[in-house]
């Protein structure tokens, strides 16, 4: 029996009356055909009768089938993977990107601002890829179900003499009207993310097959044969969220929030960069310089995911011995992630050699990424036909909403029977991690939006967080509305006047973005100075070459310090002044702190100042090899052991909730009696004044699963 035709063009083909009853005879038992095409001259009214009726209770059959799915406890294959390039400003991501779409080149194409989402789907075999969409997603998802166990095997069975016939049972012949939900406006009467949403008296309708409660009665409306069809052709699709991180380093300090543990790393470089010999030119460390950021990065964020390295610019590598000075330094840079890379095997290389204006090397690119994301058991994670519901309703809203809160989230949840709020949050965080939607679980707030338009908030922090030699604003508009001096304050010293940020982002949503840029540690409050502003510390830009003195204690990252840490270290630093200053309501009594891309002087409370500067220094112990590392300088000896504490809660609140706990530092502090630095651990084994006081602790603090209004009330 064939179990996957379902439609038959048959006219014109000189098919008889006994070919007619063939046909009927033979839909007695097959139950999958729904369209068939033999029409002709003189064909026999009872055959036609008899076929039709098969076809249509065929129909029904599936359409009950359909219906079943929907709500069915199985689970199958999603088929989703996330793509990620990354890599250094101009390498050519979004070229290689539009490359392996089958684009055509532009050479002209601008940089991409902050984060750049899009979807398309793959073809395992025909190795095409195309620009997709949120479409009855979960309809096409019941369809493929349906398949996948129509293709499992039957018990064969008998023909039956047409005159002994049984009625077959027609299922229900109309399909419910579709539930109407009330349109929402986003943020509205919300000033923050601590903000809720009193549920909606909406009560869902309801119909039953087999007394089954069927609450998804938007997606029944979508089937059609047209469906299984379609779960046919595309049965060996995957579909791809494709992220096209910025590659200027004034966008690193944001990405750090949106990468993901699961998923494929693409990390993209420019050849010529790396092809030259010894010795090494400024450019030529600044490209193995953010290479081996982004290596690190992925290390520390994603430890098991794959990552396949492109090289780009292949007609500007002139024979086979730079191509190989090219992989000397490649495979030098990616040792940290041996286990992880995906090796090029074809030409016994370390990456892939592209061109993109040609498409040279592309095919092979585009096959191997194939490969890997079709092998990867995160793609073929079984997933839930409820949970893709789930997905569905949330992704209809998407014209009207860009985020929704999760008292609303559990109100759609409920309405399409996913009403366990905990398997609604693992739906969330599967969705999160494929790239669909973001869900940010480190606090409470956070945890409290789900925003179903990623490139909506990619968009805005964009705004604010770009180059601004680079990425610049139009002068005219900028001049006409008297925000030149406004627009200079914000890249020479990071500080957005609030007429900026009204400027730049939708009024409306405008402390959305504050609020949450607060929380990811991207932006603090700026209370030194008349007009309420804030700063942006990614945006520093000035060096500090002078010193300060004083007692000090170090963090020495050995292994790996991000581009970010130090800015939102901060971050931290500016919101704790601020909110001592408001909560000793001493007014403009804090001075106004001194801030450069690579050092800042705050003033905690009146006269209890913190210095702080990062750079690379000599390992304090071991061999001497060079480390990044942060020093703070205390003035007063009597704060050294308070001073510590509160720059180390900093430090592990950061960690938790920007880096992913990845972050790894050894504390040293300095032994004024030697001017030697020692382990902390050693210096609280022997009680080292000044900063090991009685009942002093550098854990002292909670960082971890801490709202951060109430973690810098703690400090």
């Amino acid at each position: 029996i064939n179990k996957s035709l379902i439609r038959l063009q048959l006219r014109d083909n000189n098919v008889t009356n006994t070919g007619d009853e063939y046909f009927a005879n033979a839909l007695e038992v097959n139950k999958t055909l729904q369209e068939l095409k033999i029409y002709h001259f003189g064909m026999s009214v009872i055959l036609n009768k008899r076929i039709d009726e098969s076809l249509e209770r065929n129909k029904k059959l599936k359409e009950a089938e359909f219906l079943e799915a929907l709500n069915s406890s199985e689970k199958t294959s999603w088929n989703r993977s996330r793509l990620m390039f990354v890599g250094q400003g101009h390498a050519g991501k979004t070229c290689t990107i539009r490359s392996l779409l089958g684009k055509e080149h532009n050479k002209d194409w601008d940089s991409t601002i902050s984060v750049e989402v899009s979807e398309c789907q793959s073809d395992f075999y025909k190795s095409t890829w195309k620009d997709s969409s949120f479409e009855n997603v979960a309809a096409k998802f019941a369809a493929r179900m349906i398949l996948r166990n129509n293709s499992q095997p039957q018990p064969s069975l008998k023909l039956k003499n047409k005159q002994n016939k049984k009625k077959i049972p027609m299922v229900r012949s109309t399909l419910p009207k579709p539930l109407e939900h009330e349109n929402h406006v986003p943020g509205a009467g919300r000033d923050s993310l601590n903000a809720t949403l009193k549920p909606r008296n909406t009560t869902p309708s309801t119909s039953n097959v087999g007394g089954t409660r069927i609450k998804s009665p938007k997606v029944e409306r979508y089937f059609e044969s047209n469906l299984l069809l379609d779960a046919q052709r595309d049965s060996d699709t995957i579909k791809l969220s494709v992220w096209d991180f910025g590659g200027q380093q004034v966008f690193y300090a944001m990405h750090h929030i949106f990468m993901t543990m699961s998923g494929v790393y693409v990390l993209v470089f420019d050849m010529r960069e790396l092809s030259e010999k010894l010795p090494f030119t400024t450019k030529d460390d600044q490209a193995m310089m953010f290479m081996s950021f982004w290596v690190r990065s992925i290390k520390m964020h994603a430890p098991a995911a794959q990552i396949i390295m492109i090289g780009t610019f292949l007609d500007k590598i002139y024979g086979r011995e730079k191509l190989l000075t090219v992989e000397s330094r490649v495979k030098e840079l990616s040792k940290p992630i041996a286990s992880q890379l995906v090796l090029n095997t074809t030409e016994s290389l370390s990456f892939f050699p592209v061109d993109n204006p040609t498409y040279l090397g592309v095919n092979q690119v585009r096959k191997k990424l194939e490969d890997v994301v079709h092998n990867d058991p995160f793609t073929k994670q079984q997933v839930s036909i409820k949970w893709i519901v789930f997905l569905d309703e949330l992704m209809k809203r998407v014209k009207e909403n860009a985020f929704l809160y999760l008292d609303q989230i559990k109100k759609i949840g409920d309405d399409v029977g996913l009403d366990n709020f905990i398997e609604q949050e693992q739906a969330l965080n599967l969705f999160h991690e494929r790239g669909v939607l973001l869900h940010f679980r480190a606090t409470a707030a956070l945890k409290n939006i789900v925003i179903i338009k990623p490139h909506w908030l990619m968009d805005a922090l964009g705004k604010v967080i770009r180059d601004g030699a680079l990425h610049q604003f139009d002068n005219k508009d900028v001049e006409k509305r008297g925000l030149a001096n406004d627009i200079k304050l914000l890249f020479e010293r990071g500080i957005a006047s609030r007429d900026v940020l009204e400027y730049v982002w939708d009024s409306k949503h405008m402390d959305f973005f504050v609020d949450f840029m607060k929380r990811t540690m991207l932006l603090s409050d700026w209370d030194f100075g008349r007009e309420r502003c804030y700063l942006i510390p990614s945006l520093l830009n000035t060096q500090f070459e002078d010193r300060k003195d004083g007692i000090r204690f170090i963090f020495d990252f050995e292994q790996f310090f991000p581009v970010g840490v130090f800015q939102r270290l901060i971050c931290l630093c500016v919101a704790h002044s601020v909110s001592m200053n408001r909560k000793e309501k001493t007014g403009d009594a804090l001075k106004e702190p001194e801030l450069y891309k690579n050092f800042a002087s705050i003033e905690f409370e009146p006269g209890f100042f913190v210095h702080l500067q990062e750079g690379s220094q000599a390992r304090i112990e071991g061999d001497g090899v060079a480390t990044h590392q942060i020093t703070a300088i205390i003035e007063d000896n009597k704060l050294a052991s308070k001073s510590l504490a509160i720059i180390s809660a900093m430090l592990r609140k950061m960690n938790y909730d920007a880096m992913g706990a990845g972050l790894k530092w050894k504390t040293f502090v300095e032994d004024i009696s030697t001017g030697q630095f020692i382990k902390y651990e050693e210096a609280k084994s022997r009680q080292l004044a000044p900063w090991c006081v009685e009942g002093s602790d550098i854990n002292s603090h909670k960082s971890k699963n801490i709202d951060l209004n109430e973690f810098l009330d703690s400090l």
